[in-house]
């Protein structure tokens, strides 16, 4: 407690740490797997594709690629390393993200108000807040970018070198090719460049409020601005790189479709703790109001502009925090504390982010590839040979994509396929079957009920795991098939009544044992089917083999019920 320089270490230390688990869980997005098929697609055939060529739908339809360098970075990196290099990527970008922060925060700081306690705080906070948005995305990539603009823009106000300056071209010009979210990065630079141009008639008219404007001569900012705009233009996709972030916002929020919004349905500002903490820091920073001249005009409009825009997606509370978190630092960085307080706060600072980050280190899935991704299911489909039309849904394209390298019914890529997503959601599902020559579903849970009453007279169940299904269409071609793979015992969704019962009959006993048993031999990660064949266990009085299935499926991940059940079979052994 008497070294506070110690107590700093050991503070970044815990803060590397918590980021480090954060972002380095299993790979989760449809998206990347898209990226990856993308960038390999540009290899093969040396061009960026500005039309879908990966759906049996809507081939040839219109594609934005406006990622399409992320996914050349990305299939490079998987050469590279597979799966492995893409996880630790995303653990280094988090970790870069977090750096340019910080070095932006103690620029913009008097070096007698700086106190990495409060650093670390934080950003720690905004973890928590990020959860959620760290993804391996090309959006990650642009908040990074975004960090970067404002730390050499902020170098360039304070040293007056031009070698900032080109910095920001060089970024303006790579970011045009990696995301759309390049057009947030203008808008920041157009409020630098508005800053300057207010900053004389404002000192002339509220004297009091100078210092609210403080980026400097005009000429530069202007000069920049006229570069860095056409440079973002040198894309494949020209200037509708600039609109699409409109067009996507429309199609989402204003296409009356009801999207899955999955990721960009997370939590909200006002349902979102972390957020909160910060929001009050920022109005109890600002008191007394004449604080607010510790920040600039540019600082907040633009935190303004995010917080306000995170309520209609919370993507851009990463945006908010990337311009709040330096502002939050001057605000509270240099506050008076007691000594008791100052000890207090710099041991909290260490304690709660090192025991958050060993907890997320003990509950870490020791995996590459997140279950949510239909592994298993392409597993068996390549094993069975099934290279029919596949209707999937829609957050599996991707993966279906990259992995089988066959057509898709669609994926995540909203500006291609809103119009198959209104004709889905608005035709009877056999009239889509129909029109596109659908042989084979593959399904998660969230598309079932709708289809439930196609199965089982039109479609054969043959496969499941804990997140997906595998159907075949009844149709003579399949006959074969069917005889061999159809499951009985047992659904694609939820559990199993008359399970005792089951288990007791002489008959049908074996039957649903060889169906599980077929099952965990495609995929032996499926939880569901461990359980399922350790509770025939359980009831056939096989105390081992039970426990055995029980241990294998806790394993995987935890499980209520399948504790409970594990703990009946420990109990029944004493």
């Amino acid at each position: 407690m008497r070294n506070p320089r110690f107590l700093n270490w050991l503070a970044v230390a815990a803060l590397l740490a918590l980021a480090a688990a954060r972002a380095s869980l299993p790979l989760t997005h449809d998206d990347l797997f898209g990226h990856l098929r993308t960038g390999e697609r540009i290899v093969e055939t040396g061009r960026v594709p500005l039309t879908d060529p990966f759906s049996f739908t809507r081939p040839g339809t219109r594609w934005i690629t406006h990622e399409w360098g992320f996914s050349l970075a990305t299939w490079g990196l998987w050469r590279l390393g597979g799966e492995l290099a893409l996880l630790l990527t995303r653990v280094l970008l988090v970790l870069a993200i977090g750096w340019v922060v910080a070095r932006r925060a103690q620029a913009e700081a008097e070096a007698e108000a700086r106190s990495v306690p409060w650093q670390t705080a934080l950003l720690g906070l905004a973890l928590w807040m990020l959860a959620a948005e760290l993804i391996l995305r090309a959006a990650l990539v642009s908040e990074l970018f975004l960090a970067l603009l404002l730390l050499f823009l902020t170098r360039f106000r304070q040293t007056g070198g031009r070698g900032g300056l080109a910095a920001v071209a060089g970024l303006f010009l790579v970011w045009a090719n990696l995301h759309s979210g390049v057009i947030f990065g203008l808008f920041v630079l157009g409020l630098w460049t508005l800053e300057a141009l207010l900053a004389v008639p404002a000192a002339r008219r509220w004297p009091a409020a100078a210092g609210l404007f403080r980026a400097g001569p005009a000429r530069p900012y202007l000069i920049l601005l006229g570069i860095c705009v056409p440079l973002t233009l040198v894309n494949p996709n020209g200037w509708e790189v600039w609109l699409y972030p409109f067009k996507l916002s429309r199609i989402l929020f204003g296409s009356g479709i009801a999207w899955d919004l999955g990721h960009f349905e997370a939590a909200g500002p006002w349902s979102n703790t972390a957020c909160l903490l910060l929001l009050g820091l920022l109005l109890a920073g600002a008191l007394p109001l004449r604080r607010l001249l510790l920040l600039s005009a540019t600082e907040i409009l633009g935190i303004a502009t995010f917080l306000a825009l995170s309520l209609r997606s919370p993507r851009f509370l990463f945006h908010f925090a990337i311009l709040a978190l330096p502002a939050l630092y001057r605000l509270w960085a240099g506050r008076e504390l007691t000594p008791l307080l100052r000890r207090a706060f710099a041991a909290g600072v260490v304690a709660v982010p090192a025991l958050v980050a060993a907890t997320l280190w003990l509950e870490h899935p020791r995996r590459l590839i997140a279950p949510l991704l239909p592994e298993g299911a392409v597993r068996f489909l390549e094993a069975q040979g099934i290279r029919e039309r596949v209707f999937n849904h829609q957050n599996y394209g991707g993966f279906l994509a990259w992995r089988r390298r066959e057509p898709i019914f669609w994926d995540g890529r909203n500006d291609v396929f809103v119009s198959l997503v209104q004709e889905v959601t608005t035709t009877p599902f056999p009239s889509v079957v129909e029109r596109y020559g659908v042989e084979a579903l593959l399904l998660a849970e969230h598309d079932y009920p709708g289809i439930l009453p196609e199965i089982p007279e039109r479609w054969g169940l043959v496969y499941w795991d804990d997140g997906s299904a595998v159907y075949l269409r009844r149709t003579p071609a399949h006959a074969a098939l069917l005889d061999r793979l159809e499951l009985h015992h047992f659904p694609g969704f939820g559990g199993r009544p008359g399970l005792e019962q089951l288990a007791r009959d002489p008959r049908l006993a074996p039957a649903a044992r060889g169906e599980l048993d077929r099952l965990l031999a495609a995929w032996p990660e499926n939880q569901r089917a461990l359980y399922f064949r350790g509770l025939l266990s359980l009831y056939q009085g096989h105390l081992d083999a039970a426990r055995s299935d029980f241990r294998a499926a806790l394993a995987i991940r935890d499980n209520d019920q399948v504790a409970k059940a594990l703990a009946v079979v420990e109990g029944i052994r004493r």
